[in-house]
Formats: structure tokens, sequence, C-alpha cells
């Protein structure tokens, strides 16, 4: 196998591994009413920085929401788990949101209507 096949099959193993945990992160997600706010937008780079020591944020694929990874230059450090930046930035009763499906930067942190008693 070539180096450059060997690159590509790396990076689309990472870039599935990365969909795979923001389904998992998003998929318990509680319905939100018409009347939950939205706290704001999602400082992926911040989250790479602090997860991976360094690392900064990119899109992979211009036309996938589901496409952010955390790089140290060309290397692929790990994907951004959305919800955790949220609550990083916004406080414990937060979660992730995307407009669209295939837009990366659709990406939004909402409050929930839940929390202790």
């Amino acid at each position: 196998m070539t180096s450059a096949k060997h690159a590509g099959l790396l990076l689309l193993e990472a870039l599935a591994a990365t969909v795979v945990c923001l389904g998992v992160a998003t998929a318990g997600t509680p319905a939100i009413s018409q009347a939950a706010p939205n706290t704001g937008a999602v400082d992926m780079n911040d989250y790479c920085n602090w997860r991976y020591g360094g690392a900064t944020a990119q899109v992979l694929d211009p036309h996938s929401a589901f496409s952010w990874n955390c790089m140290h230059g060309p290397a692929i450090a790990g994907g951004v788990d959305v919800d955790v930046q949220c609550r990083r930035q916004y406080g414990t009763f937060t979660f992730s949101r995307f407009g669209d499906t295939r837009d990366p930067y659709s990406w939004f942190c909402q409050w929930t209507r839940t929390g202790p008693g």
C-alpha cells in the first residue's frame, strides 16, 4: 500500500470515529421546547487546545457538520465533543445542536429546561 493511500485510509478512519463519537454525544440530548434559549456559538479551537494540548480545530469536509477534528499540524489528534465544549463555555445545563447537517459552522449551544430541583 502506498503511503498516500495509507494516509487517506487513516484520515477516513479518524473521520468515521469522530462522526460516531458525535452521534453518541448528541443521541441522548434532551428534547427542547421552542422557548429554550440559544446561548451562542461553539469555540471549537478552545476545545482542541484544552483537550489535546495546543491542537487547533479544522473542518475536514466543508459539507458536513460532523467533520470537525483537532489537528496537530497535519495529524489528527482527535475529534471534537461538542456537548463537552458547550458545557465548558456555558455551564452544566447546556448541550449542542446544529442547524444543518451540511454546514460545519452551524453548531450552537442551547440551555436545557431541566436541572436540579
